[in-house]
């Protein structure tokens, strides 16, 4: 797609994320969390932070903090140092039995967000048809929505499903929330919130308590 045609599109923004991967873990150590169901868990700010444990006992986590890219093309990047070192502080105040663990792998890569948080699909002239953007959820509606495009297309019908997320227009309003200003604030009222509800202290005496 050449840059004019991708510009006319202006349905969602490119945002860059990290994600790491611990070292193995313990078997023992980790059934002593307590974490039975190995489903993934989240956090409650604004940038979420999420972990997931693996079927080799790893624990991938990441996110925290979202940088917007503003180039076409996107650049090509590496993990910050700082942030890796700041996501594997954050995985030991969650994780604080685990804070010996070593950080064994970290990655990123872009994700487009839209303002209404949900997927985007259209058409461009009489046979070009596109979906874009999964806010992060990609591995579980970019099929999907896939194969209801391909049903569109041989049956001449949209799936309801389809029809709540068609863009009749290529474009969407501004977002703000992902602006560098805006990203830039809600980082510093997650970090607020770290100081009040997240400190490795408290962490440290929940866990005390549980045991």
């Amino acid at each position: 797609m050449s840059r004019t045609a991708w510009r006319s599109l202006r349905l969602s923004v490119p945002l860059w994320l990290v994600e790491m991967e611990t070292e193995p873990i313990p078997a023992e150590r980790i059934a002593a969390l307590g974490w039975s169901s190995r489903s993934g868990v989240i956090t409650q700010h604004q940038i979420m932070e999420h972990y997931r444990l693996t079927p080799r006992n790893t624990i991938v986590f990441g996110v925290r903090r979202v940088e917007r890219g503003s180039t076409y093309p996107l650049p090509k990047k590496a993990p910050d140092r700082k942030l890796v070192e700041e996501l594997a502080d954050a995985f030991a105040t969650r994780f604080p039995t685990l804070a010996d663990v070593s950080v064994e792998r970290a990655w990123g890569g872009w994700i487009a967000i839209t303002s209404s948080w949900l997927s985007i699909a259209g058409q461009l002239g009489d046979n070009i048809y596109y979906s874009i953007a999964c806010n992060g959820h990609g591995l579980a509606q970019a099929p999907y929505v896939g194969s209801l495009i391909a049903d569109l297309i041989v049956d001449g019908a949209p799936h309801e499903d389809l029809d709540s997320i068609w863009a009749k227009e290529a474009k969407f309003p501004p977002f703000v929330l992902v602006g560098p200003l805006g990203l830039r604030i809600v980082w510093a009222v997650d970090r607020l919130c770290d100081l009040v509800n997240g400190s490795r202290r408290n962490a440290r005496r929940a866990a005390a308590g549980a045991a």
